[in-house]
Formats: structure tokens, C-alpha cells, sequence
């Protein structure tokens, strides 16, 4: 991502509250994801993130990444030994399925028709 001000938000897992991030002019921050966390068993840490408004204008252009909806991951061997797997695009949708109402009711009353459960819950939330 880059930013131009200020207006991010990451929660600190220690203190259990909000932090303003700093904004390093002129550079890239890269955010690792759940699937990072995943492959890593946890020790890259997926980073929980709010974007507020604080009057002042800002740009950010996120650039969001992921594999095929299909790809079975488990975690990397040097990470320690796991048979725990995930499924990218059932963790991805399980997402939406939970933030966004329209996707939920779609997803319930058939009108968009999934093969899979969707996970219940996310096992990377922070909060």
C-alpha cells in the first residue's frame, strides 16, 4: 500500500488497542495476509488494519493478492509439523459470507449456489 497521510489503523495484539501507523513518505508498506499466516504457522502474523478519516485528503492504493480459488495449503515444513490444511477461496468467501449481508443472503437462499461449508468462523481473528 502506499499512503499519502495519515488514517491507518493497526491493532496491537499486546496492548489489545488501536495504533496509528506511521506514514513513510515515498515507500511501499506491505501487509502479510492470512495465508501468510497460515503458511507460516502464525510466526508472520496476519496484520488486523482500520482505515479512518482524519479530514486531511488521502489517497491508498491497495493491491490485493491471493492464489486460485482451489489451492490446498498447508503449512510450510520448516514452520513446524501440521496435517492442518486450508482451502484459499473457502477461507476468502467465508470472509465475505461474514462482512458483507447481500453475499450471506445470496449464499443462503440458494441464488448462488456453493459446494463447500463455509468455515463458520475466521481461525485467523484477532479480536
Amino acid at each position: 500500500m502506499h499512503q499519502t497521510s495519515p488514517g491507518l489503523l493497526a491493532y496491537d495484539r499486546p496492548t489489545r488497542t488501536w495504533r496509528n501507523m506511521p506514514v513513510f513518505k515515498n515507500t511501499l508498506l506491505v501487509l502479510g495476509g492470512d495465508m501468510l499466516q497460515f503458511l507460516t504457522g502464525g510466526k508472520v502474523k496476519s496484520l488486523l488494519h482500520r482505515v479512518i478519516t482524519t479530514g486531511e485528503e488521502r489517497y491508498s492504493f491497495p493491491f490485493f493478492m491471493n492464489l486460485d480459488f482451489e489451492t490446498e495449503l498447508r503449512v510450510l515444513p520448516k514452520f513446524g509439523a501440521s496435517d492442518e490444511r486450508i482451502t484459499v477461496g473457502h477461507h476468502l468467501l467465508g470472509q465475505l459470507y461474514r462482512d458483507f449481508p447481500y453475499i450471506k443472503e445470496r449464499v443462503d437462499s440458494g441464488k448462488w449456489p456453493v459446494d463447500f461449508a463455509i468455515p463458520d468462523r475466521n481461525v485467523f481473528e484477532q479480536l
